[in-house]
């Protein structure tokens, strides 16, 4: 029973590869088919680093109580320093449930003198060029920029932010309107384009904050949530109301501002590459997260893998030591995420690489980044007789689950009776030669893949390892 459905479900395989590959078409510049699944289910979720404003479903939007006029925050800046490089938001709906999160790296005023959570180090171990201090000082700037609206329906209309009193539904306006009209006027001598900003202070009043700046911790862990909406200037708003019974304000916009000074620079926190596989131009590295501490790696904080390639070995090292020892001084991009590790395209064949791993949060801070581990990409030929079964690993060409279960089933089933080793003489005769046709042609790739998906779903209910 069992070889007869290990046989026949092979033999139907390789037919049905061999007869799609036989008559597929390379692809070529004037191919209607661009994309490529490669399988590894990667994304990028929700969230975007801000700047760019390029993308619509990144957008965070707001309108008036007319909806005669909309607009939408195209970036958001923390402290005049950090301009050049955006701060991390998770994109939501806005709403009083679901607001977006603005994450912003700070350093304690007052942190412990016994600890590494000194503003020197924080910057260490974060991709923004300078980490501000959390004080009243610290300002934030929202760029909106005006998408609808005419100058008869803009001229009597402000931008006001309010903060949210903790626990209720009372908003307290802060700071100066803004013209709407004013939208995208850039700052004199600083050349930072924004619209609204505020400090700290403005949005600390302990009578209904939570941010607490009189505080002494050595640690921040803080948020506090604000509301921007566009109102009338006449009659002015009041500086102080209860959204849900003000029906004119009510098509702002919620954010909340989350605040972290908390960064993992420990010795030994470091993620560990646990496998490095070559490829056609490409090489494969597994990897755990070692010992780094929650915040970093936490399902809410983590962000993205980044990798570095060195021209010699090196050890452990903190983010910035990092990207002045890279190859191309910073991270190299780009890095696939896959289900275990990360996949690196675009390399050299035949050069050897030394790789290693760091994880970033939400609020830019990177863990200390792995010791290197050297890997060296091969032509398609030697890729292809490394990993063994050619027609899978050229369609797969990354290292799968899928495929390590094929091996097996080949050296525990086939090569233990003669029926099986003359399948397998015949096939590495036979494969080899048209393996390129699969790895050539994206779309047929995606199909082995999911064919010999389905195929070892089907076997391993009847044959487990």
């Amino acid at each position: 029973m069992e070889k007869s459905i290990v046989y026949r479900s092979f033999r139907l395989l390789f037919a049905f590869i061999f007869a799609v590959s036989m008559s597929a078409p390379v692809l070529g510049a004037d191919s209607d088919v661009s994309d490529q699944d490669d399988g590894s289910g990667s994304g990028t979720g929700t969230g975007t680093t801000t700047g760019t404003g390029s993308s619509t479903s990144n957008r965070i939007y707001l309108r008036d109580s007319d909806s005669n006029t909309h607009a939408y925050i195209s970036s958001v800046t923390a402290d005049y320093q950090l301009a050049s490089s955006g701060v991390y938001v998770d994109v939501l709906d806005n709403g009083v449930s679901t607001p977006s999160k603005i994450y912003i790296p700070v350093v304690s005023a007052h942190p412990d003198p016994g600890s590494s959570a000194t503003a020197q180090n924080a910057h260490k171990f974060n991709r923004l060029p300078a980490v501000p201090v959390f004080n009243g000082e610290l300002t934030i700037k929202l760029k909106l920029r005006l998408e609808v609206g005419t100058a008869s329906t803009t001229n009597n209309k402000s931008y006001y932010l309010a903060s949210k009193e903790n626990g209720g539904d009372t908003y307290h306006i802060f700071g100066n309107a803004v013209a709407v009209s004013d939208s995208e006027r850039v700052e004199s001598g600083t050349g930072v384009a924004y619209t609204v900003s505020f400090n700290l202070k403005e949005i600390s009043d302990p009578g209904y904050s939570t941010l607490n700046l009189e505080g002494t911790e050595t640690e921040i862990n803080k948020s506090q949530r604000i509301y921007i909406f566009i109102a009338d200037t006449e009659p002015l708003p009041p500086s102080s109301f209860i959204l849900s019974s003000s029906p004119s304000y009510s098509e702002g916009i919620h954010l909340e501002l989350r605040f972290s000074s908390k960064y993992d620079s420990a010795a030994g926190h470091a993620p560990v590459i646990t496998k490095t596989t070559c490829g056609d131009e490409q090489l494969f590295l597994d990897y755990n997260n070692g010992s780094i501490d929650s915040v970093i790696v936490g399902v809410d904080n983590y962000l993205e893998t980044v990798l570095f390639l060195y021209s010699a070995s090196q050890l452990e090292m903190d983010y910035k030591a990092a990207v002045a020892a890279a190859l191309d001084n910073g991270p190299h991009s780009p890095v696939d995420k896959t289900g275990t590790g990360v996949k690196v395209p675009n390399l050299v064949n035949d050069v050897t690489y030394h790789l290693a791993l760091g994880i970033v949060n939400k609020f830019n801070f990177v863990s200390k980044i792995s010791k290197s581990e050297t890997q060296t990409p091969k032509s398609l030929e030697v890729f292809l007789k490394k990993q063994g079964c050619y027609l899978l690993s050229a369609g797969f060409q990354a290292p799968s689950p899928t495929l390590d279960y094929f091996r097996w089933i080949r050296d525990h089933h086939f090569l233990q009776h003669e029926w099986g080793r003359r399948f397998v003489d015949w096939y590495y005769g036979f494969a080899p030669k048209h393996a390129h046709v699969i790895y050539e042609r994206p779309w047929l790739a995606a199909l082995v893949r999911g064919s010999a998906r389905s195929l070892h779903w089907v076997l391993s209910i009847f044959i487990k390892p």
